[in-house]
């Protein structure tokens, strides 16, 4: 059963990156280390103190969501791999940890969804895509939690599709949020 929850899982997974790949990548992304707080910090300031973001600022912002995307994808499925190929429950216990560190993955999406200003040209796409970014930083950490009762034993195969469905359906709505914000000139 455990590899029917990982494949299923994986699945999950493998969409997230091929969202993350729909993002616009015509501006180049800043999103560095999601350990990384200063950042955070230093744009959640710039967001609240300006009447109206600037669109270059903005678009930044927009950019940084792909790539966090795909980073959390490849992070989680290196811990998939060690996950299917672990010996021991010793093991297992082992990946908690990292896994725990995956949730940093999810502030750029409530960092998104926290900008009050966008510039007035995306404020209608803004809300879209703030509402996606809500939804995806809600289901990495639902999956992040499956993940460790995973490695703890207490998920099933009905829990992981359930989880599965709704990373899929999160990350639709961000690549369409996401293409609908990109495509206004």
């Amino acid at each position: 059963m455990k590899k029917e929850v990982l494949g299923i899982l994986l699945a999950g997974v493998l969409t997230l990156a091929l969202a993350g790949c729909a993002g616009d990548s015509n501006t180049e992304s800043n999103y560095t280390d999601p350990n990384t707080t200063s950042q955070v910090e230093q744009s959640e300031a710039a967001d609240t103190t300006a009447d109206t973001m600037d669109e270059a600022s903005y678009m930044e912002k927009v950019n940084a969501l792909p790539e966090a995307m795909t980073d959390f994808s490849n992070d989680m499925a290196e811990i998939m791999s060690t996950m299917s190929s672990a010996a021991s429950q010793e093991d297992l216990d082992a990946l908690l940890a990292p896994l725990e560190e995956l949730r940093a993955y999810e502030q750029p999406y409530y960092d998104f969804a926290a900008i009050d200003n966008p510039p007035e040209k995306y404020a209608e796409a803004h809300e879209r895509l703030a509402n996606a970014c809500t939804q995806m930083g809600d289901v990495l950490d639902e999956y992040i939690d499956f993940m460790k009762g995973a490695l703890e034993g207490t998920s099933n195969e009905e829990d992981g599709q359930a989880v599965a469905d709704k990373m899929t359906e999160a990350a639709d709505e961000m690549a369409q949020a996401g293409k609908a914000l990109t495509s206004i000139e």
